[in-house]
């Protein structure tokens, strides 16, 4: 899982069609009484297509060992809290501004505890983590190196396209989600694996949801 671009047609297409389904998705708000079971298999479905073009983007290139490091540790801990920082910012000024009103359509509601909630919060919150950090930040940093390998190009198309997703959800959540793509990227350019992005989007979405 490295940060070597190695873009080309293929690339394009697929993130084009992964950004498709990933749009397409927004049809399981309409049947919310099975909303959880549907967004865990469209989010499989994803992963499926992901791991069908890519195969050998999936194995690591070295032992899981080699990657628990305290630099990627830090760089989880430090992703994980600027993108919780950012979250709380952006939820006082959407409080101050009502700016949660704008495009606010669709929301995940939060489970009671109990046996779906486990399931959401392990097996579901990592499939979101994996499946949104292969596309938005692998697939995309591949995708847009092909017109630039300026950092700031790379940080603000991937993001900007991230947040996008986000819109049926509120402006606040695009917000949200643009800074979070931020921190994501760089956590995943600056430590030359998914690994880190992966693990620190699933401690912010644990806590958003636990």
């Amino acid at each position: 899982m490295d940060t070597n671009p190695r873009a080309n047609n293929k690339d394009l297409a697929v993130f084009l069609l992964l950004i498709g389904l990933g749009y397409a998705g927004l049809v399981k708000f309409l049947f919310m009484d099975y909303l959880y079971l549907l967004d865990w298999l469209h989010r499989l479905l994803i992963l499926a297509v992901f791991c069908y073009f890519y195969r050998e983007d999936i194995s690591l290139p070295g032992p899981v060992a080699a990657y628990l490091t305290f630099a990627n540790f830090r760089s989880v801990v430090l992703a994980t809290l600027l993108i919780l920082v950012g979250k709380r910012t952006i939820d006082v000024a959407a409080g101050i501004t009502q700016l949660y009103l704008i495009w606010d359509w669709f929301h995940y509601p939060l489970l009671k505890a109990g046996l779906l909630k486990s399931i959401d919060l392990t097996f579901g919150v990592v499939l979101v983590a994996v499946t949104e950090e292969l596309v938005y930040r692998k697939l995309a940093l591949r995708v847009i190196s092909q017109w630039s390998r300026n950092p700031w190009v790379i940080y603000l198309a991937s993001s900007l396209i991230f947040a996008s997703l986000h819109i049926p959800q509120g402006l606040d959540s695009v917000a949200i989600a643009f800074v979070a793509g931020l921190f994501l990227m760089h956590a995943y350019r600056s430590r030359g694996t998914l690994l880190v992005p992966i693990a620190a989007h699933y401690f912010v979405d644990l806590y958003i949801f636990i």
